[in-house]
């Protein structure tokens, strides 16, 4: 059987940007509109993905062994945060420029 239970990235509490009152904003994964303003770019892939917070790196290679693509993810990706799906695309471009 198939689990079709939505993913939960994010919980905005005390959310007041999008529009008059006081709310709970929660963000699922998935989103099918792929806007070229999306501000939640992590949104769009509907399964789990693994984060990369380089600033929190202490160079142990703990995320690389534990990687079910063995990607090499210190090299590939120097930005803020680096989501799977991005790490996949990276990879499988590299693959085709061989």
């Amino acid at each position: 059987m198939n689990d079709q239970r939505p993913l939960i990235f994010d919980v905005k509490r005390h959310a007041l940007d999008d529009g008059p009152g006081i709310r709970t904003t929660i963000f699922f994964k998935g989103c099918p509109l792929q806007c070229a303003w999306c501000h939640n770019p992590e949104s769009i892939d509907p399964g789990p993905e693994i984060g990369f917070y380089p600033s929190d790196c202490i160079q142990c290679g703990e995320c690389e062994s534990r990687c079910p693509y063995k990607l090499p993810i210190r090299e590939l990706l120097p930005e803020k945060t680096a989501s799977l799906s991005r790490l996949l695309e990276a990879r499988r471009a590299s693959a085709s420029m061989r």
